[in-house]
Order: structure tokens, then C-alpha cells, then sequence
């Protein structure tokens, strides 16, 4: 009767929970005919699960991977693109596994072995309403299921939701009050795939504040604010109803408070690295879990020539800007 860790990996990864790096920079687009590749590793572990009511039951453990390339690619001065599918990996260890896959055959996954798969694809779209040192881009995204993949499970890899993700992009520097700091923070909503007459829509809040040390090397603390505002409770009286229990993974009315803390350091003009942890601290409905992120930006751009340099000025948080985990 709980919600799957791998799936929670997912929405981590995608800048729905705390995948560092994936609001750093978002109100900030690339100049036109420029891109980034953004590769991305995050390991997590998963320990018991928090109730409705905020208690914490079990001692079972998932352990997950999830490797996510991310493209993004500036059309013009005012509208970038970006593309990204994460690869998630899971094992489930304890107890309580799920007897049943989503379609109530008797195949369930958590059986103590890894299983793994392409999760979702998201394509969206942000535009610069206002560029400089305070940056506004609202953006707008699409999410579909790169194919239908188990979604009931400690170990699924994800929901197999179709989504539609949109809001806003804020950023500023803040060198009235110290050189080089900076703050950035994502405000979104998403609507749902309906399932049994329920939408899971969700809202995030997504926010980090950042210093540079040096124009190539920052420090970054993050937060992550997750709230579904419609599904299923753990424990939930529905749970005895068939439709209920085969689909309460992806329904899970999940709440969740993350945060963390980061580096990124520019190593040149076009590649550039970042690492942080980040963790649950106050959730409901889902399997508190921690981990670490570590990944690497290339910058490009068509044709010849370099980067912009605006791009790594350590007065661009561009210079530094993983990209992840929603």
C-alpha cells in the first residue's frame, strides 16, 4: 500500500522534489544557436515510509539510480527548448512487497533484483520575459510516458502519467548585498493524467540562493517544496477497492520538503561540473529518502566559434548551471 521510491527518483530528477541543480539558472536562457548537454547521476536510498499523518512505519529499503541527459537549445534571444528522458534503476528490499503488478496479474517486481527502464519524456518551452541581473522566464512543459511501464511497485521506475507542467522562473543577483550572490526560484503547477476519477495534480517550489567564491566555483543551498493536491492517503479506507489498490502508486497524495546543498565549478569555458545531497525533512504519504547528485554541462553552440562568453562570466549563474533530476 505504498508509493514507489523510484517514482519519487523520478519527480526528483525532474525538478518536481530536490534533484540539485535542476532550478539553478532556469530563469536565465541560452543566446541563440547555443545549447547545453547536461548529463546527470543520482543515487538515493529509501527507508520506511511516512504516513498521512506524519508517522514512520517500516524499516524496507529501495535503492535507486537514475541517469538523466538533458538538451536545452536557445532559439532566439527570448525562447530556448529543452528535451530531457531520465533512465532509473530500482531494488526493493523488506517485508511488504506488492503481490500485484497495475493490471492485477500475480507479476509483481519487488523481488529483491534491480529493475530498470526509460521513464518519462519532457519537452517544453521558456520564454524571457525579462533579462539581466533579475531574470523572468515562465515556461511550459509537456510529460509522455517514453512507453507503458509497471507503475505499481517499490521498485517502479515511475508513474506512466501524461502531464501537462507549467510557471514561472525568477532569478536575481543580489550584489547590494554581497558580490556574486545570488537567488533563484521556480514556481510550477501540474495537471494530471486523470486515473479512477482522480487527478494527482501537484505544485513545486523550487528555490536555492548562491554565492560565488571565485568567478568558476559556487556553493549553492537548496530547497525543494512538493504538495499533490488530490489522491490516495497511506492509510486510505479506498485501498480495499480494486481500481484503488492497483493504481494508489501513481495516486499517492505525496508531500514533500526537501533540502540540500551543492558546489559547481567551472572547469572551462564549455564544460562544467556540480555535486550536492539533499534529502526529505518533512513529508507525508512517501518513503523518506536521501541522496546525491553529481553531473556535468557542455556548452555549444552551431557552426564555429566559442560560447558566448556571457555564458561563464562569474556574473551568469549560466557559468555554473546543472540542469538535472522535474
Amino acid at each position: 500500500m505504498r508509493s514507489s521510491p523510484a517514482a519519487t527518483l523520478a519527480l526528483v530528477a525532474l525538478g518536481v522534489g530536490a534533484l540539485p541543480g535542476r532550478t539553478l539558472a532556469q530563469a536565465w536562457l541560452p543566446s541563440p544557436g547555443e545549447g547545453t548537454l547536461t548529463i546527470t547521476y543520482q543515487n538515493t536510498l529509501a527507508r520506511g515510509e511516512l504516513t498521512t499523518d506524519g508517522r514512520l512505519l517500516g524499516d524496507d529499503t529501495v535503492r535507486a539510480h537514475g541517469l538523466v541527459p538533458e538538451v536545452e537549445w536557445g532559439l532566439t534571444n527570448r525562447l530556448a527548448l529543452n528535451l530531457t528522458l531520465p533512465f532509473i534503476t530500482a531494488r526493493y528490499r523488506g517485508d511488504h512487497p506488492h503481490l500485484l503488478n497495475v493490471r492485477g496479474e500475480p507479476k509483481p517486481i519487488d523481488d529483491g533484483t534491480y529493475h530498470s527502464g526509460a521513464q518519462d519524456f519532457r519537452f517544453g518551452l521558456r520564454y524571457g520575459l525579462k533579462t539581466g541581473a533579475l531574470a523572468i522566464a515562465p515556461f511550459a512543459e509537456g510529460i509522455i510516458p517514453s512507453h507503458h511501464y509497471e507503475s505499481l511497485g517499490h521498485s517502479a521506475i515511475g508513474k506512466d502519467l501524461r502531464g501537462f507542467r507549467a510557471g514561472v522562473n525568477v532569478g536575481r543577483f543580489l550584489d547590494a548585498v554581497a558580490p556574486g550572490l545570488y537567488f533563484h526560484t521556480q514556481l510550477s503547477h501540474t495537471v494530471m493524467q486523470e486515473v479512477a476519477g482522480i487527478r494527482p495534480n501537484r505544485s513545486g517550489l523550487d528555490s536555492e540562493v548562491g554565492y560565488f567564491v571565485t568567478p568558476r566555483f559556487a556553493v549553492r543551498f537548496l530547497e525543494s517544496l512538493l504538495i499533490t493536491h488530490d489522491g490516495t492517503d497511506f492509510p486510505d479506507p479506498r485501498l480495499s477497492i480494486p481500481i484503488f489498490l492497483l493504481n494508489h502508486d501513481r495516486l499517492q497524495k505525496n508531500k514533500i520538503l526537501n533540502l540540500g546543498g551543492g558546489v559547481g565549478f567551472a572547469f572551462t569555458d564549455s564544460l562544467d561540473g556540480f555535486a550536492a545531497v539533499a534529502g526529505i525533512v518533512w513529508g507525508r504519504n512517501v518513503h523518506p529518502h536521501r541522496g546525491i547528485t553529481v553531473g556535468m554541462n557542455w556548452h555549444f553552440r552551431a557552426g564555429s566559434g566559442p560560447v558566448s562568453p556571457s555564458r561563464h562570466s562569474g556574473r551568469n549563474v549560466g557559468a555554473l548551471r546543472p540542469t538535472g533530476v522535474r
